[in-house]
């Protein structure tokens, strides 16, 4: 994947950014499962794991959020191929 140079990259990233948020804070399914989150994360919390247990949980769920947003990006740039493929295949574009 580019680093970033292209304008397809600039774009894909602002609006899986800044903008993706303001849209997810106001989905409730989101919400909700932000709210999963946390609940766990409070019982976690409680069953007395160590600093050591406690870093690599984090860490295992970092590399799982990693890999969600690389999927997410993804997806987003598939959908606008689809968009631009549909588009042509139907004459708007050439």
């Amino acid at each position: 994947m580019d680093n970033g140079n292209n304008v397809f990259d600039v774009l894909t990233s602002h609006a899986t950014g800044e903008r993706l948020d303001r849209i997810l804070s106001g989905d409730g399914a989101y919400l909700e499962a932000r709210k999963e989150i946390e609940d766990v994360s409070v019982q976690m919390k409680e069953q007395g794991f160590s600093e050591e247990e406690m870093q690599m949980i984090d860490g295992l769920v970092c590399a799982y959020i990693s890999q969600g947003i690389c999927c997410m990006r993804i997806a987003y740039r598939q959908g606008f191929k689809d968009c631009a493929c549909l588009l042509d295949e139907i004459g708007l574009i050439k």
